[in-house]
């Protein structure tokens, strides 16, 4: 982050963007995710619809952020001092986290109801040796269909918010409008984050992103066909609470089908596969705008995206594979 406030050259801002892609997918992903379930593995849910609420926070703070920090210390020192920040944030998770409840005398999800002493918990969790592995998990169906389903999710979710402002200034509205459509969508980011994590505590992950699916369509379906003042709110607000979800729902689904145990690995497969499948999404809105000059034909094929998704989830049946 601080060498990207500095960057001089074509190749080096190429070669910073790989890098911050890895540590974006390996810290920002994989640990948080791995720690969720590790301390909530049953109540991965509501868990998740609290911690990710902070991704729909990020995008409602972070431009003016950093345009203020800019404009106060300049390009350079702006992402310096953020730099600085990520350091002291790095030498205080080394006190303040810790990889298992047990290591700290709790509890996974605070319930000690037919579990064993904490420090028999402790030493079996450390010296789990999963009996998954890379080529299993490659040739397994279930990870396949989580990462194929919720990588067209994620794609749809990307799409929505990368046309956002530039689909609204394109029909009519002025960049003010589409900017505080965009901060509402964020605001609202922060409910869905929760509303989806306390569905999936209720009915469970699978029906969830049933659910979560035919939102994204009915986005969609506004997007293509109304283009009034109330069907857009209503498509920034349904836009919103999938926004806020879609980094829930994917690794409470890896939780619920592969457990607390193997999640880690599990989690290493499906994740970047997924988010391969999400960057399609700029290629898609190209290929739209390349044939009509509008956001329509990328519309459309998110909206199928969707579709697929849903029936997808109707197919994929959980699979517990946590030992007892």
């Amino acid at each position: 982050m601080i060498w990207f406030g500095y960057l001089n050259s074509i190749a080096a801002f190429f070669l910073c963007l790989v890098i911050l892609w890895v540590f974006t997918d390996g810290y920002g992903q994989m640990s948080p995710q791995t720690l969720t379930t590790n301390w909530f593995p049953r109540k991965k849910g509501i868990a998740l619809g609290w911690s990710t609420m902070g991704y729909p926070v990020c995008t409602i703070i972070t431009v003016s952020l950093l345009t203020t920090l800019i404009g106060v210390l300049g390009y350079g020192k702006a992402f310096l001092a953020l730099g600085v920040v990520h350091v002291c944030l790095g030498f205080l998770t080394l006190f303040a986290i810790h990889d298992y409840p047990e290591e700290v005398g709790a509890y996974p999800d605070n319930d000690s109801t037919g579990l064993d002493d904490l420090k028999a918990m402790l030493e079996y969790r450390k010296n789990y040796k999963s009996e998954l592995t890379v080529k299993k998990l490659l040739t397994d169906k279930n990870m396949w269909a989580i990462a194929v389903m919720m990588g067209l999710l994620w794609m749809c979710t990307i799409g929505i918010v990368s046309q956002m402002v530039p689909r609204l200034t394109s029909i009519g509205y002025s960049q003010t409008m589409a900017t505080h459509c965009m901060q509402f969508s964020s605001i609202v980011g922060i409910i869905g984050s929760y509303f989806y994590g306390w569905l999936d505590q209720k009915i469970g992950t699978r029906k969830s992103v049933m659910i979560y699916c035919w939102g994204y369509v009915a986005v969609f379906l506004l997007f293509i066909f109304n283009n009034t003042t109330t069907g857009l709110i209503l498509a920034c607000g349904i836009a919103g609470t999938g926004t806020g979800a879609i980094c829930n729902l994917l690794p409470s689904y890896i939780g619920t089908v592969y457990g607390r145990d193997d999640f880690a690995i599990a989690n290493s497969i499906i994740y970047p596969i997924a988010s391969m499948i999400r960057c399609l999404n700029f290629t898609i809105l190209a290929i739209g705008l390349n044939m009509t000059g509008t956001y329509t034909p990328s519309s459309v094929i998110f909206c199928v995206f969707a579709i697929i998704a849903f029936f997808m989830a109707v197919k994929l049946k959980a699979v517990y594979q946590e030992k007892e």
